[in-house]
């Protein structure tokens, strides 16, 4: 096996590796290294980018979505079993993605931050406090976190549509019923059950959806200060790899492996080259 520093070049449209000189096995496993510290946080970012896509969705849905399902219909309060059907449907279709991806965020973030500095570390310690803190004095965090397990293994979120007829205009509000939560479900626990049968008998789902948004983009940015050191050090070192050797051109790492009957295999490891050029002016 063969494994060294080439550069992307192009002759007549076609890409080509020119040679610049071998790489060690020791050098070539801290690069691994530290482009799977960026791949990390990057991983970690993406998963909370898809769940504020959720909850944009969540919100989208309430203005455009409504309206493009009763565009036509003239009485608002008789709206008929079909559309009635179909808002239930995708209200609780977009409530689940929102709640699957905060779990996802969250179980991700943990399993990541222990597996990367380990579970006596200070940095999973300062995880662990954030989302206990969210747990222990937030009630939304609370019944949004058993709520996803509700809806695993019990029943669906969103059971109530309520009809305001306000001075210009119908309004629309999806509610969760307290007493259908409470009924359907025997693993709340002590806490949240206590939560729950202090709150009022149906609730609009944007006063707990939007709250509890606003905590995990915060927790969001808490996770990335975690990573930021790491990240930072990653970007520079991986920077100093390529730096000697780098014209113009994009610098990669060719592993050769050996031939097979198919031919000549070979196996290509990119420098973030992007995030490593903001890096270097300073943008992050």
């Amino acid at each position: 096996m063969k494994r060294y520093f080439a550069e992307i070049t192009e002759i007549e449209n076609i890409p080509n590796f020119k040679y610049i000189k071998d790489i060690s096995t020791e050098d070539f496993s801290q690069i691994e290294k530290f482009i799977k510290v960026i791949d990390e946080t990057e991983h970690l970012m993406d998963l909370f980018l898809v769940h504020k896509l959720n909850f944009q969705d969540l919100i989208d849905f309430q203005i455009t979505g409504i309206e493009n399902i009763l565009d036509g219909v003239t009485n608002l309060t008789d709206i008929g079993k079909e559309k009635y059907t179909f808002l239930k449907i995708e209200i609780n279709r977009i409530v689940i993605n929102y709640l699957s991806s905060f779990r996802m965020f969250i179980d991700h973030c943990d399993r990541k931050i222990a597996k990367r500095f380990g579970k006596e570390s200070q940095e999973y310690s300062n995880f662990k406090s954030l989302t206990n803190q969210a747990y222990d004095n937030t009630f939304v965090y609370r019944f949004v976190y058993k709520l996803r397990n509700f809806c695993q293994h019990c029943g669906i979120p969103v059971t109530d549509l309520n009809i305001n007829n306000l001075k210009d205009i119908v309004q629309l509000e999806f509610q969760f019923e307290r007493d259908y939560l409470l009924n359907e479900y025997e693993e709340w626990g002590i806490k949240v059950k206590t939560d729950l049968k202090n709150m009022n008998e149906k609730t609009n789902i944007n006063q707990v959806f939007k709250v509890h948004f606003s905590i995990i983009e915060k927790l969001s940015e808490r996770i990335h200060n975690i990573y930021e050191i790491k990240f930072m050090d990653a970007l520079k070192n991986l920077n100093n790899f390529r730096n000697p050797d780098r014209n113009q051109n994009e610098i990669v790492v060719i592993t050769e492996n050996q031939d097979t009957v198919l031919g000549k295999q070979i196996t290509i490891t990119k420098f973030p080259n992007e995030l490593i050029n903001k890096f270097i002016n300073g943008i992050c």
